[in-house]
């Protein structure tokens, strides 16, 4: 198999690991943690001031990215995230009815129906993308903060009291495989009032498919200062205005970076293959569905943008398993044992196959991970994509549902 390209996105967006077993020493900080998440669903209105810096060294250079924001939530579906200042985030406004979300560095937006819920909303195609990278504060507005907080967590620690801002937190790390989480917790409201994720440890683990990555540290930290709660918030502060020189878009993310190339593999009829499924003794094989639409997923468990995709795919599958749609999940060359873990502990219910020499990966031309084949009633090969997709959600329902229809995404990428 050639060599794996894979970070294809912004390395901010690989920090949602399996979730790991608890142990009794973890007690003291996961129930500082329930209590979080009780101040949060307890939230009928939130606002806050955000300052966030990236910290970024490698190769004896140094980095540092600033960003202000400004936070507003009101529910059960008004969200106003607006940068300030810097230009590495975007700006997102739901007034109930629309949401907008708007990207400074490109000077584009993009005008979408409202989600029914701040749940919805969070994973919502603007929210998957780099939603003014105050993520954590953002997804505690949903149904379940503990859950998020948890989300990848091996191992919780309660460092003690400190004093931040002349205000008595507690402090607290959440590890994960390849990243830390420091919370620091008002000890008054129990609500977040400072992160700090080091993102290192995933570096470190890319340095052999990635030299340049050997030595670089990633630290981001983020303050929340003028936390107002119980207010009462104008609807003004949650309608969009457009700024100069603003255009809107139907793709935000179009023109990201140079159009990829098409797949070689686009039209072409689907190569069949037997793989050994999740459960022992299962064979699978995608042709016994022809006349069906067929969705391949290629991931690891320790890709990082896999992890994050997986939760969404998992929707997907629940959506549409009872229509003419087939759902299989590739894993490449890992251990049943590590597979079974971690899909049991997601609660994952779609089928697992197992590519355990990586044959089928090289059948269909996998360079990195994630990646995602759509495959049409005919058996045609409809659409490769690879990497982090903004909005995956979203852009496979449009596709799912055009395909499912008997049509087609030929020259739709």
């Amino acid at each position: 198999m050639r060599p794996l390209r894979l970070f294809t996105g912004t390395v901010l967006l690989v920090i949602l690991l399996c979730p790991y077993g608890p142990s009794q020493e973890e007690k003291p900080g996961k129930v500082l943690l329930k209590k979080t998440d009780e101040a949060y669903k307890s939230l009928q209105s939130y606002q806050d001031k955000t300052t966030s810096i990236m910290n970024v060294s490698a190769q004896g250079m140094e980095q540092k990215m600033k960003a202000e924001l400004s936070i507003a939530m009101k529910r059960p579906n008004k969200l106003a995230v607006v940068l300030k200042s810097g230009m590495m985030g975007m700006t997102i406004v739901c007034n109930g009815e629309k949401m907008w979300t708007y990207m400074p560095m490109f000077k584009k937006y993009t005008v979408e129906n409202a989600p029914e819920s701040l749940e919805e909303l969070i994973e919502s195609a603007s929210m998957m993308g780099m939603a003014g990278r105050s993520i954590i504060i953002i997804t505690l507005f949903g149904d379940n903060p503990y859950e998020m907080l948890m989300e990848g967590v091996e191992r919780v620690k309660l460092v003690g009291e400190e004093i931040v801002e002349g205000t008595k937190m507690h402090h607290i790390i959440l590890y994960q495989e390849e990243m830390d989480i420091d919370l620091w917790i008002d000890a008054g409201d129990y609500l977040i009032r400072k992160v700090r994720m080091d993102m290192s440890k995933i570096m470190e683990k890319q340095k052999e498919i990635m030299p340049g990555l050997a030595d670089m540290k990633m630290i981001l930290e983020e303050l929340h200062s003028d936390v107002r709660i119980a207010e009462d918030i104008p609807d003004t502060r949650f309608i969009f205005k457009a700024p100069e020189g603003a255009r809107e878009t139907d793709d935000l993310f179009g023109g990201f970076g140079p159009p990829a190339e098409p797949s070689p593999l686009v039209g072409k009829e689907t190569e069949d293959f037997t793989l050994e499924g999740f459960e022992e003794g299962v064979l699978i094989h995608p042709m016994d569905h022809k006349g069906k639409v067929i969705m391949l997923d290629f991931w690891a468990t320790w890709c990082g943008p896999c992890r994050k995709d997986l939760p969404v795919l998992q929707r997907i599958y629940e959506k549409y398993k009872d229509k003419e749609f087939v759902f299989i999940a590739v894993n490449a060359m890992e251990d049943r044992e590590k597979v079974e873990e971690f899909i049991k502990k997601g609660n994952h219910t779609f089928p697992v196959a197992l590519d355990k020499d990586g044959k089928v990966g090289e059948l269909y031309k996998v360079e990195a991970y994630p990646t995602l084949i759509l495959i049409g009633k005919d058996g045609k090969i409809q659409k490769v994509h690879t990497g982090y997709m903004p909005g995956l959600k979203k852009r496979l329902e449009k596709d799912l549902n055009l395909l499912l229809a008997g049509g087609s995404l030929a020259g739709k990428e």
